[in-house]
């Protein structure tokens, strides 16, 4: 792996050349069920056991981006998502949708009907100090909730996950969170007369409008909102602009601005937005990423970066799925070459809904490309057959081999070792020396009991 070497300067980030890469879905190291997921549910997969992360709020701070994501909290990376590192910051099971504010010197942690956490420091330990005041009346409740600090001190609500009661805000006493400042009022609303991509793809009547988040551009505010439901491959996120905290928003020309319809980074949408710490003029969003193959929250994480076009609103993006580089400063010149197993192609078919299990093959995998190429990264996504959390049958580490040969000659070569594995990785992202190949072999020489190692992607990058 290449060393990303960094000095934090003015908010900018200057590297060496030689800049490492990342790849979406987020290599976040570890998330065993048995250590912070509160799922499965039987109400969403049948009873079927499945790992979730996703609704990803991101804050920076220190040099460091932390991550606070539903379900499974929390993470910091020092190098823009290459590696993660798993830190207990003293909540668990607060809920789904966190939101993390830097507030008066203090931290902020609020989730949806969860009681506002706070700490001194953005690592913890958090203290829970009681739940938010809820306006009561016909106002939808604090799902989703999102909490913005502005430039003059003072603190504001906003939430909405509803069916089609849209985006709502209220502005909270800056010097006790807990009571509101007036009433909540309605800043995003649902239109699908006029934006059709708002509207679930199974009921044009409904949306699902969620995960607000706010951010403030040159001296607007910009509103982050999603809609369309998670559990649809369209779900896609837009964007509303106004001149002050409480509106009045009018949605951008340009949305959805985020959306992703098919292939591994796909139903993209409900997450956060912050300045770029790498670039000037450009922010990092963090979304969820549908997977959805054994229930409809069945997700992970990817991030990538967003800019504003002339007309000062964000471009619209597609979020990316190959490797992008650490410092923002674009994708890798590499593209995705299908390496495929001819008995089970769907392990390399660009879908997470579709995977094969390793040991029912009798000898290791083999993987052939329709021609001979320079590998540079190799991304592998497991499902973890066999998994029974209410059974104790959880993930773990999963230790294998990634070996390659040109030709047929010379036999194999190891170029990926991972027997020694010891990090619990869900989506296994690896950046590798050169080396040409028109054929690889998988050898996994370990797995948690219980688990039948399955590949759902294995993505070859190549130059």
């Amino acid at each position: 792996m290449k060393i990303i070497a960094s000095i934090l300067t003015l908010g900018a980030l200057s590297v060496q050349a030689d800049v490492p890469t990342y790849c979406n879905p987020m290599s976040l190291p570890g998330i065993p069920v048995a250590a912070g997921c509160r799922n499965p549910n039987p109400r969403r997969a049948g009873g079927a056991s499945f790992r979730e992360i996703a609704d990803p709020s991101l804050i920076f701070e220190n040099g460091t981006l932390y991550l606070f994501p539903s379900v499974d909290m929390a993470w910091k990376s020092k190098d823009f998502g290459v590696t993660w590192e798993k830190i207990d910051v003293g909540i668990h099971d607060i809920g789904y949708a966190p939101t993390i504010v830097k507030h008066k010197g203090r931290y902020y942690v609020l989730a949806g009907g969860s009681q506002l956490h706070v700490s001194d420091s953005v690592e913890g330990p958090y203290k829970p100090i009681g739940k938010i005041r809820h306006p009561g009346g016909q106002v939808p409740g604090y799902s989703d909730p999102m909490l913005y600090s502005d430039d003059d001190g003072r603190l504001y609500l906003y939430f909405g996950c509803t069916p089609k009661e849209g985006i709502w805000g209220v502005e909270l006493n800056a010097d006790n969170p807990l009571e509101l400042v007036g009433e909540p009022k309605h800043l995003v609303k649902f239109e699908p007369e006029l934006h059709a991509w708002e509207r679930k793809p199974n009921n044009p009547q409904e949306a699902w409008m969620e995960g607000a988040w706010l951010t403030k551009i040159g001296g607007r505010y910009c509103m982050l909102f999603s809609s369309a439901g998670t559990e649809n491959n369209v779900y896609a996120m837009g964007a509303a602009w106004g001149e002050s905290p409480m509106g009045p928003f009018v949605k951008q020309k340009r949305n959805p601005f985020l959306r992703s319809t098919t292939g591994v980074v796909r139903g993209t949408s409900h997450g956060s937005m912050i300045p770029d710490p790498c670039r000037k003029d450009s922010w990092i969003v963090a979304y969820s990423i549908l997977v959805g193959e054994r229930g409809a929250f069945e997700r992970l994480v990817g991030f990538d970066r967003v800019r504003l076009g002339a007309d000062g609103e964000l471009e619209v993006t597609t979020p990316s799925a190959t490797p992008q580089y650490a410092d923002g400063s674009g994708a890798a010149p590499w593209y995705r070459l299908p390496f495929v197993n001819a008995a089970h192609p769907e392990m390399s078919d660009d879908n997470v809904r579709t995977s094969a299990p390793i040991y029912e093959f009798g000898e290791e995998p083999v993987f052939k490309a329709p021609y001979a190429a320079t590998i540079r990264g190799v991304r592998i996504i497991w499902t973890d057959r066999g998994m029974d959390y209410p059974s104790g049958i959880v993930p773990g580490p999963i230790r294998y081999q990634l070996q390659y040969r040109l030709d047929g000659k010379d036999g194999w070569k190891t170029f990926i070792d991972k027997s020694q594995n010891d990090k619990d990785l869900l989506v296994d992202y690896t950046e590798v020396a050169p080396v040409r190949a028109d054929e690889l072999r998988l050898k996994v020489l370990g797995a948690p009991k219980g688990i039948l190692p399955s590949v759902a992607e294995l993505s070859v990058f190549v130059e």
